[in-house]
């Protein structure tokens, strides 16, 4: 009775904890800066109000140990990574954020200035060897267009392969019935966007027609905001998290689009969500467009990764895939928690 009573107190604490955490989706700077011994990352746009809450949910775990930050891809730059480190160009995106945990500082004490960033994308062979990639959620990608406007509800990939390399410009050769000029936008184009269009689309460069360094996820950009013709690409987990979840909801006017007919998001009859189509809904293919969510981590010079990066992220066992609040977070942001033996797997490139 006694240890029930005490796992339902401690139950109690962490949510009340967690609840009452400071607003990070807000994208609060962490001031004064993360201690040397603290675990920090960067990265990725996806992922950045998960990782404030998964920090949320590990400090109030661990009130006495390091703590567990994440910076935001966009704010005020440089940022200073933790007391002690030189000034960094704040990393927008998950490209810019493993660049910068590859060339991270290290301190007098051995500590490094990064401990981890968020990643959107496989390894790649110019990455260094000493990176590990670490999937812990299932995401996708499909298109996105505002509401009420010109575009229609699925194409094909052939179709937006066609609007990506200027082949089409007008929404009638793709599905639509206006005669209007296509706006296709992306972020700027990157390692991960260009594996993206190579992988999901076959084409392996934007043509002139397509707009580059719009806001990744985010239907307020001024770019894509009321635009009947604008045309994006989206995060299915993080446009749930902003819609269903409301976490930071910038969508705008954005929906998401099918693709060749089959839906981004179904309703699961079993956890009564809606949630990134992987076939968990009878009777409606799987969305064809998936990817993973990561966490990079890097090697010491000696080879070994620190023991905190590797309790952490790093294998079935790891905090980050096995405790239930981190798994609550994961999903309560539009992921789907990897449950096939993957998760915290390094990537094999």
């Amino acid at each position: 009775m006694h240890t029930t009573s005490r796992a339902l107190a401690c139950a109690a604490a962490l949510a009340a904890a967690v609840a009452t955490a400071a607003p990070a989706d807000a994208h609060t700077e962490h001031r004064p800066a993360p201690r040397a011994t603290d675990i920090v990352g960067v990265g990725g746009d996806m992922s950045e109000t998960l990782f404030d809450g998964l920090g949320d949910v590990y400090n109030a775990e661990h009130p006495g140990g390091s703590r567990f930050y994440s910076y935001a891809s966009s704010g005020p730059s440089p940022l200073t990574p933790k007391r002690g480190c030189a000034p960094i160009a704040r990393p927008d995106g998950s490209s810019a954020g493993i660049a910068a945990l590859a060339a991270r500082q290290t301190l007098p004490s051995g500590q490094p200035c990064l401990d981890y960033a968020r990643g959107t994308r496989d390894k790649q062979p110019t990455d260094p060897k000493s990176l590990e990639f670490l999937p812990f959620a299932s995401d996708g990608i499909t298109w996105a267009a505002n509401a009420h406007g010109n575009a229609p509800q699925s194409m094909t990939p052939q179709q937006m392969a066609a609007i990506l390399t200027c082949k089409v410009s007008t929404w009638d050769q793709v599905g639509g019935t206006s005669h209007a000029v296509i706006k296709p936008l992306l972020p700027d184009v990157g390692v991960g966007i260009l594996g993206f269009l190579k992988t999901g689309l076959g084409i392996d460069q934007p043509g002139p027609c397509v707009g580059e360094g719009v806001q990744q996820d985010s239907g307020t950009d001024p770019q894509v905001a009321g635009d009947p013709n604008a045309v994006v690409f989206y995060s299915i987990g993080k446009y749930l998290a902003q819609t269903e979840y409301h976490h930071q909801d910038d969508h705008g006017s954005l929906t998401l689009r099918d693709i060749a007919g089959v839906p981004p998001t179904v309703y699961n009859p079993k956890s009564h969500r809606v949630e990134l189509n992987i076939g968990q809904a009878p009777g409606i293919p799987t969305f064809p467009v998936h990817t993973h969510q990561y966490v990079v981590v890097d090697r010491d010079a000696d080879g070994s990764l620190p023991a905190r990066t590797k309790n952490l992220f790093v294998g079935q066992d790891s905090w980050l895939c096995r405790d239930p609040w981190a798994k609550a977070q994961v999903a309560d942001h539009g992921f789907m928690p990897l449950i096939d033996g993957t998760c915290g797997v390094p990537f094999i490139d």
